[in-house]
């Protein structure tokens, strides 16, 4: 038995490295190959997930890689041909958010549009009426935490968005008379009516 009851692992082999990073390449390559438009974006490390390499196509569709350091990935973006921008200065491209309503089956609307959404834009109508006990329930929650004794009838969803905000801004903890179990009922609340 080793000293300590540990056993060493043996390191990597010395060019799994290399193969690895290869491996990286080949895959970003095949994205940029098959797709047009495609920008690189640094994204900084945070506290799950440290530094990477997002590649976005120009209709939206993305990858995500994590690379070693900023220069590591300035060369990378070099070597695939792409321009690369910082996420912290230039923020997330839009079209990655109309991508990702696309395939929820939703259209995003123009940010230059002016006009009411049309029949075809707007969303199904959620339903009006929340029968389930459970909801009636939740809802019962977000008065009471609301200060809002008599019933506020919210019975569309824009109503009750208006409502499960100002329960919210009520019941939050950092609050003077805030309370982290009704703060707590809020959020279950929001959740069971997906809000």
């Amino acid at each position: 038995m080793p000293l300590f009851g540990r056993r060493r692992t043996a390191p990597w082999p010395v060019g799994a490295a290399r193969r690895a990073r290869e491996s990286l390449q080949e895959e970003l390559e095949a994205f940029v190959a098959s797709r047009a438009g495609v920008e690189a974006f640094l994204e900084p490390a945070s506290a799950t997930s440290g530094l990477s390499l997002l590649l976005v196509a120009g209709d939206g569709e993305s990858t995500r890689r994590p690379v070693d350091s900023p220069k590591a990935a300035n060369r990378l973006a070099a070597a695939l041909g792409v321009p690369l921008y910082e996420v912290n200065r230039v923020g997330y491209p839009q079209r990655m958010r109309d991508y990702a309503l696309r395939q929820q089956g939703r259209r995003p609307r123009s940010p230059f549009s002016t006009a009411a959404p049309s029949a075809d834009d707007r969303e199904p109508a959620a339903p009006t009426a929340y029968s389930s006990p459970r909801e009636r329930e939740a809802i019962a929650v977000l008065e009471r935490a609301a200060g809002d004794e008599a019933g506020s009838g919210a019975a569309d969803e824009e109503a009750l968005g208006r409502l499960f905000r100002r329960a919210r801004a009520a019941s939050h903890p950092d609050r003077f008379d805030g309370d982290r179990l009704r703060w707590d009922e809020v959020e279950q609340a929001g959740r069971v009516l997906g809000l």
